[in-house]
């Protein structure tokens, strides 16, 4: 049962997540915290274009895009042209 747990726990370990936050905040710093608490590594951004940027380098295998502020970017765009654009 050890080894079982020590290998899921080291593949957590190579897990890569981009925050995409318009803004710092609670909700920000929260998903930072929870990447840390877990061993993920952690790419935090502010910007559609940076998120794009970052996602083509890093390739993340996790990406959480705050949709709360609709008025600094489109969310669901974004999440359309990741879609096409990376997985073509």
């Amino acid at each position: 049962m050890t080894g079982a747990n020590e290998q899921e726990r080291s593949s957590c370990e190579l897990c890569i997540v981009l925050l995409v936050f318009a803004k710092e905040d609670s909700q920000s710093n929260g998903f930072c915290w929870a990447c840390e608490k877990a061993n993920y590594r952690c790419s935090v951004v502010r910007t559609p274009e940076s998120a794009l940027e970052c996602f083509s380098e890093k390739h993340h295998d996790l990406v959480i895009i705050d949709h709360r502020h609709s008025r600094h970017f489109d969310a669901e765009a974004l999440c359309r042209v990741a879609e096409t654009g990376f997985h073509r």
